[in-house]
């Protein structure tokens, strides 16, 4: 993938869910009720921002990142697979 841009944004005025339970990029992967092989994922010249929103509106954390490359190996839920790297 090249130029791509990622927002990301969390709004922390809110009252955090104890009861709500977000699984991780890994833990879902490996929940699949199917294998799952990626041999290779690239990211080029991508952009990402990150930002939260507190409990007053002026206070605003923002991030930006740019000229993301990123590069991933051997993305699997095969057991098997996990085992050799």
């Amino acid at each position: 993938m090249d130029s791509m841009t990622t927002l990301i944004a969390k709004d922390k005025s809110k009252p955090f869910d104890l009861n709500k339970n977000t699984l991780l990029p890994q833990q879902s992967i490996k929940k699949l009720n199917q294998p799952l092989y990626i041999n290779k994922i690239e990211i080029t010249n991508s952009s990402l921002n990150y930002s939260e929103q507190e409990k007053t509106p002026k206070d605003l954390l923002s991030v930006d990142m740019t000229d993301v490359n990123l590069s991933m190996t051997n993305i699997t839920s095969i057991q098997d697979s996990l085992n050799t790297n």
